[in-house]
């Protein structure tokens, strides 16, 4: 059974295929489609990994065809600085520059503010969806497109 605090995750991921892009929405033939998930903290910790679930099943069962999913934890509650963002922007740049995503995933706080500082180098185009953010940290940031 999947934490409560999921189905806003599921609500918002429900949205976004609603758009063009949405499986059946064209007579094409299915290609894969490719999602990427930041999580926050470290590897393991189990509300990460509720949330990474309840996102993995919402994609999977939602798109007819083949996903390819790939997940991360930006962990920058332990981890501060401009350097570590450098860092992290230079990691992802080199594991999936060469790789387009469909969707990114920021789960939490921490992931959607190093996206949103990172915007400018790495998915710029990408189409994001927001889950398990606190929404008295929301009022104060200025969102994008």
């Amino acid at each position: 059974m999947l934490p409560r605090f999921l189905s806003p995750v599921m609500v918002l991921l429900a949205a976004w295929w609603g758009g063009p892009w949405a499986p059946g929405a064209s007579a094409e033939p299915a290609e894969q489609k490719s999602a990427l998930i930041l999580l926050p903290g470290q590897p393991g910790l189990p509300a990460a990994s509720a949330v990474a679930a309840g996102v993995r099943s919402v994609l999977v069962s939602a798109w007819s065809t083949r996903i390819s999913i790939e997940t991360e934890h930006v962990d920058a509650a332990r981890f501060t600085g401009a350097g570590y963002d450098r860092h992290l922007r230079a990691l992802y740049l080199e594991k999936y520059g060469d790789r387009p995503f469909d969707v990114i995933v920021a789960a939490a706080n921490e992931p959607l503010a190093f996206l949103l500082r990172s915007r400018g180098e790495i998915w710029q185009d990408v189409p994001v969806i927001v889950c398990a953010v606190d929404e008295r940290s929301m009022a104060q940031v200025a969102l994008p497109p």
